[in-house]
């Protein structure tokens, strides 16, 4: 029962990290002029490419790596929040802007693209959260509680760490190798 209650605690605040990612979405699509509307419809549209999914790969280690250093001196979970919040405001822009151009044909590509381009990613970030977290706790009880750390547990909870950056490193190559081809089958939606 007090597993449950953990998990839920972790989803809710992944959930309301992703949320709040959207209200910043939302409040920036409100308040954009024209100008940088039309480009970012420019780079939306037009940048459906190979590159953008090659970048993806590049920026997810880079990323991930910089968090799980970071998350040994308490730096890495404000970044790793950002991140989360990140990715709930760059999803519901494109679905806004999407939207916009293509009404309900817009919303549902971009829900296709970003299940096929970060679905595995986002639930292997909610994976790695649980991870961070408790590295933190590990560490907190041994730089304040003065305790003797458990590093049997640190290194079984960096392996799994490393473990979830490798899937999210393979799941990138995937994508790379095949992600291109399952979204350009539904660009009719966009026509």
């Amino acid at each position: 029962m007090k597993l449950r209650k953990i998990k839920n605690k972790y989803f809710k605040f992944f959930s309301l990290c992703f949320l709040f990612g959207f209200v910043l979405a939302l409040i920036y699509y409100i308040n954009i002029n024209k100008n940088e509307l039309d480009i970012l419809i420019n780079n939306i549209l037009y940048n459906k490419s190979l590159y953008m999914i090659t970048n993806n790969m590049v920026n997810h280690l880079k990323i991930l790596c910089v968090i799980l250093c970071f998350s040994f001196v308490f730096i890495g979970f404000p970044i790793y929040i950002g991140l989360i919040i990140s990715e709930g405001f760059s999803f519901f822009l494109r679905i806004l802007i999407l939207y916009k151009i293509y009404k309900v044909r817009g919303v549902i590509y971009s829900l296709i693209y970003y299940l096929i381009n970060n679905g595995i990613y986002i639930f292997l970030l909610y994976l790695l959260s649980k991870k961070i977290i408790n590295i933190i706790k590990l560490i907190y009880t041994y730089k304040v509680k003065q305790e003797q750390i458990k590093f049997e547990q640190l290194l079984v909870i960096i392996n799994r760490t490393i473990l979830i950056i490798i899937f999210i490193f393979i799941n990138d190559l995937i994508l790379y190798l095949y992600g291109f081809k399952l979204i350009k089958i539904f660009a009719f939606l966009l026509k």
